[in-house]
């Protein structure tokens, strides 16, 4: 028996991986098991049963538009996720809104729509948990104070 349905980008928690197609690398996890996997070539008969994904990443979904911003806290212009867009994310950090003159939390964006990698951030505020692993921010508010930007 399964209880849940993966793929390689899904258990490595990135999509930076090369060389294999991820059809030739999709899972189902043994029923009542933590880490226990099997190809889906490997079983015979099919799942019936509409499986879970079981996911490292965690996932988003929109419940308002969402600029992408960089670690300095500087938006990309006219770049942005949509109200009911989802996405997944990989990180949890706090970033100093020189505008707002505070420290909010943002998610790290895996596929960011912006031309540079570098804007791959969005308020949480703007977003609700769908599904995944949850996540620990890396840092918290008072690491992003405006006296420790400047030493940055």
């Amino acid at each position: 028996m399964v209880d849940h349905r993966s793929d390689r980008e899904e258990l490595a928690g990135t999509n930076k991986i090369v060389m294999l197609d991820n059809r030739v690398l999709e899972v189902y996890r043994i029923k009542n098991s933590m880490n226990l996997f099997v190809l889906r070539d490997d079983i015979k008969t099919q799942p019936r049963q509409s499986l879970l994904p079981y996911t490292n990443i965690m996932y988003i979904k929109f419940v308002s538009d969402a600029d992408l911003y960089n670690t300095k806290g500087e938006f990309a212009d006219r770049i942005k996720f949509r109200l009911g867009d989802i996405t997944s994310v990989t990180g949890l950090r706090y970033i100093w809104i020189r505008a707002d003159k505070k420290a909010e939390l943002f998610y790290k964006v895996l596929n960011s729509p912006a031309r540079s990698e570098e804007y791959n951030f969005v308020k949480a505020s703007t977003a609700k948990y769908l599904f995944g692993m949850h996540l620990k921010p890396t840092n918290t508010a008072a690491d992003v104070t405006t006296d420790n930007i400047e030493k940055d």
